[in-house]
């Protein structure tokens, strides 16, 4: 008998903010988004006041300081706690013990705002990263200490190492899953014949049309420099 795969469960994804975030990014609650893997529920933030400082006179939070602000309300698969302040060793989204997930923005919102792309599309390319995950690993999250999944390579794949922040740029303008992740975490899993769906949930994930169109434009310009002018009466 051939053995059949079962499909993935639908998750329930909670999201809170930690603290406000900086001014430029002005979020309060993560947009909807439409996907048949997961539904985003936006839990109340967690005031600034609540926060302790980091311990031991640091000034990034460790995983131990988080795990004790951080509880996963019954009934949800997955908590994502969303942080304007550094995170332990630098990274940008540290998993912690009982699917609990917190995402900084400390040094990601600046290429944001620079580049034109959304806040929320850098949330939603980590949530399709942690479904996958998810699922690659029997319904639960490795934490941090415990696994790495990130590749070195950049490919703009949801599972790029991104030492580099400036790397998370690929993989915010239609990412993807590699051959190589593909092979790691999607083959023989409940995702594997789910895998052209998720393809097209992923190239949902760009930026705004307004950049875009500029950036088309320019282009236009750079090989028809003509161009210029017509763009100036038009302006004018």
């Amino acid at each position: 008998m051939i053995s059949q795969v079962a499909s993935p469960k639908k998750l329930r994804i909670a999201v809170t903010f930690i603290g406000p975030l900086r001014p430029r990014l002005d979020v309060e609650i993560l947009e909807p988004w439409q996907s048949n893997f997961f539904d985003i529920e936006n839990l109340s933030a967690i005031d600034e006041l609540s926060l302790p400082e980091p311990g031991c006179g640091r000034t990034n939070y460790s995983d131990d300081d988080l795990d004790e602000l951080l509880t996963k309300p019954d009934g949800y698969d997955i908590l994502v706690a969303i942080i304007d302040a550094p995170l332990e060793d630098e990274y940008y989204m540290r998993r912690l013990k009982g699917n609990r997930v917190v995402i900084s923005v400390y040094d990601i919102a600046p290429l944001l705002i620079q580049h034109g792309y959304s806040f929320n599309a850098f949330v939603y390319r980590n949530l399709y990263q942690l479904l996958v995950a998810f699922h690659a690993s029997s319904n639960s999250l490795p934490p941090t200490t415990k696994e790495k999944l990130a590749h070195t390579p950049t490919r703009g794949c949801l599972f790029d190492w991104n030492d580099n922040k400036q790397d998370i740029l690929n993989s915010l303008d239609h990412p993807s899953v590699c051959r190589v992740c593909e092979e790691r975490y999607v083959k023989g899993g409940p995702l594997a014949s789910h895998l052209s769906e998720l393809r097209s949930e992923l190239y949902r994930i760009q930026r705004p049309a307004h950049v875009r169109g500029l950036e088309w434009l320019n282009r236009k310009i750079a090989r028809h420099p003509w161009l210029t002018l017509g763009v100036a009466v038009l302006g004018g």
